[in-house]
């Protein structure tokens, strides 16, 4: 698992981490070290995540002290990943644009001509805030504003 801030999503760029240690042996029974530094870690190029490009990884090591069992040995894997925008570019930004430009022909509209002006505005809000909740329904409950809820908020 790795935490991840909502504030700017889906401009975000997680940090995460791996930890490697041993369950039985403390720092006096075996020591973890990378060998070659970051040239210990290779990647394969044909490799790729779903919503995520990583952009780059480093190695560390460390210690962790249990009162119970004593120092262990640890060893981190960094992982800086940048998100693939276009899936949100596309089905939220690109959507939300077109319908604020389909709002303004109710502008070119007659006057007179109430009701398709009165079912354009009520079309264009009523779907807006589809889309608005259709974004919160797959978004994790969280308790701050995120940068796609100020634009769809901005739009609607």
């Amino acid at each position: 698992m790795c935490f991840m801030g909502f504030s700017r999503f889906p401009l975000d760029t997680p940090n995460c981490s791996l930890e490697l240690e041993s369950y039985a042996c403390n720092e006096e029974d075996l020591m973890l070290y990378w060998k070659r530094g970051n040239r210990s870690l290779n990647t394969d190029e044909h490799i790729s995540l779903s919503q995520f490009f990583i952009e780059e990884f480093s190695a560390s090591s460390g210690f962790v002290f249990y009162s119970s069992a004593g120092w262990y040995n640890r060893l981190f894997i960094n992982f800086v990943l940048r998100r693939h925008i276009f899936f949100f570019v596309l089905q939220t930004y690109f959507v939300a644009t077109m319908m604020v430009i389909v709002s303004w022909v109710s502008f070119w509209i007659d006057q007179r001509a109430v009701p398709a002006r009165v079912l354009l505005g009520i079309t264009t809000v009523l779907t807006m805030s589809t889309i608005i909740s259709g974004m919160s329904a797959s978004m994790p409950q969280v308790s701050y504003i995120k940068a796609v809820d100020v634009y769809l908020g901005v739009s609607h």
